[in-house]
C-alpha cells in the first residue's frame, strides 16, 4: 500500500487520506449551502402559488422557480455526489487520492460555475427553468457557468478512478488499454481523407479524432494520476502539433493508402506497446 497522509477513524478503523477528507467536507458542506439556497427559492414559489399570499409577480415567480430547479435538482445533488464518490474511492477502498490538486481543480469550476449561473437568473435574463430547453434563451454566462460546472464535476473523480499507484490497478488500466488498442489494431482502417484542406482543416477532423482514442486516452488518464498533468499536457501537444502538420500533407493519388492510415496504425501500436510495459510493471510489483 502506498504511503500517504492519513488518520484513522476511531469508530471503523478505516484509514482516511487527509486531502481526501478536505475535498469530501468541502463539496458536502457546498452541497448544503445550495440545497439552503434552493430551498428558499422554493419556499417564495410555495408561497407565490398559496392564493391567500400570492407573493411574487409572474417575471419574479418563474425567476425564483428556475433558481429552486437549478439548486435543488442539479448544483446540490452533484456537488453531494461528487463527495460520496472522493468517500467511496478513498476512504472505503483505504486508498489515496491520485491528483488532489486536479480535484480542487475541479471543485472550484464547479462552484464558480454555480455562482455564474445563479448570478445569471438573479439578473432576471434567464428565467428558463433549470432545463433550459430551446427555443427559451438565457444570458450566454448561464450557459458558461453551465458548462464551467460540467467540467469540474467530470474531472476530479475521472483522474482518480485512472489512479495507477497500485499494482492491481496498473494491471486492470494495462489489460483495458491492451484491448481497447488490440481493436484499434485489428480493425479495418478507413480510408476517409479530411473533407477540407490545409493545416486548419486537419486540426479537429483528423488529428484529434486519431489522438483521441480510448486506449490512448485510458493511457493518458494513467500518466496524469502518476506523473502529473503538466507531463500529459506537454505529450498532447505536441502529438496535436504533428498529426496536424501530417495529415495536412498530401499523400499521393492512392487514396487507399493514405498517411493518415499509418498514423492510426501507429498510435495503436503505440498504446499497445504501453499497455504491456504498464502490465508488466504491475506484475514485477504484485
Amino acid at each position: 500500500m502506498s504511503n500517504f497522509t492519513h488518520r484513522v477513524c476511531p469508530a471503523t478503523g478505516l484509514r482516511i487520506h487527509r486531502a481526501a477528507e478536505n475535498l469530501i467536507k468541502a463539496n458536502a458542506v457546498t452541497a448544503i449551502v445550495f440545497l439552503a439556497v434552493g430551498g428558499f427559492f422554493g419556499l417564495l414559489v410555495a408561497l407565490t402559488r398559496w392564493p391567500g399570499v400570492h407573493l411574487l409577480p409572474a417575471e419574479w415567480f418563474y425567476l425564483v422557480l428556475t433558481g429552486h430547479g437549478l439548486d435543488v435538482l442539479l448544483v446540490w445533488i452533484i456537488f453531494f455526489e461528487i463527495a460520496v464518490l472522493y468517500f467511496a474511492s478513498a476512504i472505503l477502498l483505504n486508498s489515496r487520492l491520485a491528483a488532489p490538486r486536479w480535484a480542487w481543480t475541479g471543485f472550484a469550476l464547479m462552484l464558480i460555475g454555480a455562482v455564474i449561473t445563479n448570478v445569471a437568473v438573479l439578473q432576471g435574463n434567464s428565467s428558463v427553468m433549470f432545463t433550459s430547453y430551446v427555443p427559451m434563451q438565457a444570458a450566454p454566462h448561464f450557459y458558461l457557468g453551465l458548462i464551467l460546472f460540467a467540467v469540474g464535476a467530470l474531472s476530479g473523480w475521472i483522474i482518480d478512478l485512472a489512479d495507477t499507484s497500485e499494482p492491481a490497478m496498473r494491471l486492470a488500466a494495462g489489460s483495458l488499454c491492451l484491448l481497447s488498442a488490440g481493436i484499434d489494431l485489428a480493425r479495418r482502417p478507413a480510408t476517409d481523407e479530411p473533407a477540407l484542406d490545409g493545416f486548419g482543416a486537419a486540426l479537429m477532423p483528423v488529428a484529434l479524432p486519431l489522438f483521441v482514442r480510448p486506449a490512448m486516452l485510458l493511457a493518458g488518464f494513467s500518466v496524469v494520476a502518476d506523473r502529473g498533468m503538466s507531463l500529459y499536457a506537454l505529450a498532447l501537444i505536441i502529438a496535436v502539433v504533428m498529426l496536424t502538420a501530417l495529415s495536412a500533407i498530401p499523400v499521393g493519388p492512392d487514396p487507399e493508402r493514405p498517411m493518415l492510415v499509418w498514423i492510426g496504425r501507429l498510435l495503436s501500436v503505440i498504446a499497445v506497446a504501453g499497455a504491456v510495459l504498464l502490465i508488466a510493471d504491475a506484475v514485477f510489483d504484485i
